[in-house]
């Protein structure tokens, strides 16, 4: 599940480069994080989980009561939800 921004507005996020993301017409920039390296990227929607060639995204997994998982997400770097409604 991929998650369309604002109409078809880019905006730019942090994400963690894969090989050849300096190649990547949306990556701006690579550079040092605090964790490694980041790509800023210009993107209308968030790349998924383990499917974008060249970004990857964090992964986000609400888990209910027993522990078990409701929902995934991808987000950008260093970000998390503020607010749950449903899927989205």
């Amino acid at each position: 599940m991929s998650f369309m921004l604002v109409g078809f507005a880019s905006h730019t996020f942090l994400f963690w480069p894969k090989p050849g993301a300096e190649n990547d017409p949306r990556v701006s920039v690579i550079e040092d994080g605090p964790c490694g390296e980041v790509a800023t990227a210009r993107v209308a929607t968030i790349p998924l989980h383990g499917k974008d060639p060249a970004l990857e995204p964090e992964r986000v997994i609400e888990r209910g009561p027993n522990g078990e998982v409701v929902n995934r997400w991808s987000t950008p770097v260093d970000s998390y939800p503020i607010a749950i409604r449903g899927k989205r």
